[in-house]
């Protein structure tokens, strides 16, 4: 799949459209398709790490690449 994604907290120069693995639905989950995505001021605040430092991300279990995904319009979803 292809996603906006970034490494390093920063400005928008740190965006950076990647390629990822499909993602796979655990038990209880579905996958959706996204239509349209937003971006709003929860990702820039995250994207510029007013929100949290790259260690304490870490420390949650949280690595790059991370994708701001605060505003999706799905487009159809299937139960797997």
């Amino acid at each position: 799949m292809r996603a906006v994604t970034f490494s390093r907290l920063g400005g928008p120069e740190v965006l950076e459209v990647s390629e990822l693995p499909e993602p796979t639905p655990g038990g209880g989950e579905v996958r959706i398709r996204v239509a349209a995505a937003t971006v709003n001021p929860t990702d820039l605040s995250f994207r510029s790490g007013r929100q949290f430092t790259v260690d304490q991300l870490a420390e949650m279990g949280v690595r790059p690449p991370f994708i701001p995904r605060h505003g999706a319009q799905p487009l159809a979803a299937r139960r797997t």
